[in-house]
């Protein structure tokens, strides 16, 4: 399977990170791309309830984040996959989801982030953005 991105774009989103699920599962060694495997599998969770919810905008946001960074060789995009860390299997819950996103929003924070440094600031405004949801989505499964 090719994928390009003209034909991927002309897909529905959730349909668009399966894609590119597969394809990581079939151009890579798969021990290399778990953990990639496990965060896209996160996201699409949390925007399958993000659409039961009619969050449609946030569920946008979600998928088209980790769209990119999985499509694109933007290191402005990419960062994402060296600074999420890998889960344990057993670890994986809204609750730890959301505290790991937390953790890496303040360790970003801490850093002194220069007013030229577009990248950094890219960085920050996707945590944030991704904490958000995740948290929206945390507040919601428990209500």
């Amino acid at each position: 399977m090719q994928i390009n991105r003209k034909d991927l774009a002309q897909k529905p989103l959730m349909m668009q990170l399966l894609i590119l699920m597969q394809d990581i599962v079939i151009k890579r060694q798969l021990g290399q791309a778990v953990q990639q495997l496990v965060w896209l599998s996160i996201a699409m969770h949390t925007a399958a309830l993000l659409i039961v919810h009619n969050r449609k905008t946030d569920t946008k946001d979600i998928l088209m984040q980790f769209k990119q960074a999985q499509f694109s060789s933007s290191s402005r995009r990419t960062w994402i996959w060296r600074e999420l860390p890998d889960l344990p299997q057993m670890a994986i819950s809204v609750e730890y989801i959301s505290t790991t996103l937390n953790d890496l929003l303040k360790q970003k924070k801490s850093e002194k982030v220069k007013k030229d440094e577009s990248d950094e600031k890219a960085k920050l405004s996707q945590i944030e953005k991704n904490n958000d949801r995740i948290s929206k989505c945390a507040c919601v499964t428990q209500a």
